[in-house]
């Protein structure tokens, strides 16, 4: 019984250090790949946004600084979650593969949508047709969809404590 559990707890232990692995590989994929910028202008803009829905309300400078602390936070918590979304459709070697192709000169370019040489086009004709390529092309709408809840309810309990912070500092929207 002793062996069973420590053999239990050493696997617990080894499983919990491949997913750790696994989402430290997709946390590079998605700085490699724009999506975390994206998640950071989105946050930007949100604010530029609130600015101006709270223009009348005088909000100085100093208050909005101190606001945008929480964008640290947000970022980390929308990169977990969009890395425990891929890690759900993709195995740990597989986004090891991913993580490969994307940081060879060829999906660098795809990621910043450069024009591909006709070489580099062969390259990406040839990831993409193949067994991940194809498991990444299957797994797109389900991804997207997935993806878009996320995003769609992240920012909106983003946006939920941003204007809480401001109501706590005395600033409301509707007065």
């Amino acid at each position: 019984m002793k062996n069973y559990i420590l053999f239990l707890l050493l696997f617990i232990s080894f499983s919990a250090i491949a997913q750790d692995e696994n989402n430290k590989k997709m946390v590079t994929y998605l700085e490699a790949n724009g999506t975390i910028s994206y998640y950071s202008s989105v946050v930007d803009r949100m604010f530029d946004f609130m600015k101006k829905e709270y223009e009348t309300k005088n909000v100085p400078d100093t208050v909005w600084s101190d606001l945008k602390s929480v964008k640290v936070d947000a970022l980390n918590e929308i990169t977990e979650l969009v890395a425990q979304v891929y890690e759900g459709h993709f195995t740990g070697p597989e986004i090891q593969e991913i993580l490969n192709f994307y940081s060879t000169e060829t999906g660098k370019k795809i990621t910043s949508q450069e024009e591909l040489t006709e070489e580099e086009i062969q390259r990406r004709d040839i990831f993409y047709t193949s067994a991940l390529g194809q498991k990444i092309s299957e797994s797109a709408n389900s991804l997207n969809n997935v993806l878009q809840e996320i995003t769609q309810s992240w920012s909106a309990d983003l946006f939920r404590l941003v204007t809480h912070k401001l109501e706590e500092k005395g600033y409301f929207k509707n007065e």
